[in-house]
């Protein structure tokens, strides 16, 4: 074989191998840029998933939450108007008796204005009497002032003043003048 005959076989061998090596490298790098992307892709999908199930789940919570709470309310709302329909009594009037405070001898006057300031405070919390007052201010004849004819809806507070709430007989020009 001639001398220049074998280099050209020397070096068509040796480009077949570095092409052989270049395609597997290349092949190589393909594949493993395949893997990564394939793997970034599966993370990003898993982080998404768990993201969408952590928001569905607080949602759910929440909604739970308000459902519980509203039932709640609603069970102590009837809870309480049973009640208040328990205390109701079938009688139309209540007696609102103050307490007499230190000089239990209180007359006149002095009296009268005591009884009406109770009655203002208690106008403040107790609808339906301001004719209480209007009776009191206007009235001739005697009244014991700590004790006073109220409609039977009126509730009596305890927070600041001690009160005694029972049932009378209501005298019949009250009936007349303040039907219940």
């Amino acid at each position: 074989m001639l001398p220049e005959l074998k280099t050209v076989v020397v070096v068509v061998a040796a480009a077949e191998v570095v092409v052989v090596v270049v395609v597997v490298v290349v092949v190589v790098v393909a594949v493993i840029i395949i893997i990564i992307l394939v793997v970034v892709v599966v993370v990003v999908v898993l982080v998404v998933v768990v993201v969408a199930v952590i928001i569905i789940i607080i949602i759910l919570v929440v909604v739970v939450v308000i459902v519980v709470v509203a039932a709640a309310a609603v069970v102590v709302d009837a809870a309480g108007r049973q009640r208040l329909d328990l205390e109701e009594e079938p009688q139309a009037w209540r007696l609102l008796s103050f307490p007499e405070k230190s000089d239990r001898k209180a007359q006149g006057h002095s009296h009268r204005l005591l009884a009406i300031r109770r009655l203002t405070y208690f106008e403040q919390v107790i609808p339906g009497l301001p004719w209480v007052t209007q009776k009191m201010e206007s009235s001739n004849q005697p009244i014991s002032f700590h004790r006073v004819i109220i409609f039977h809806h009126a509730r009596c507070s305890t927070d600041d003043v001690n009160c005694d709430v029972t049932r009378i007989n209501v005298p019949s020009d009250v009936r007349r003048d303040y039907p219940a």
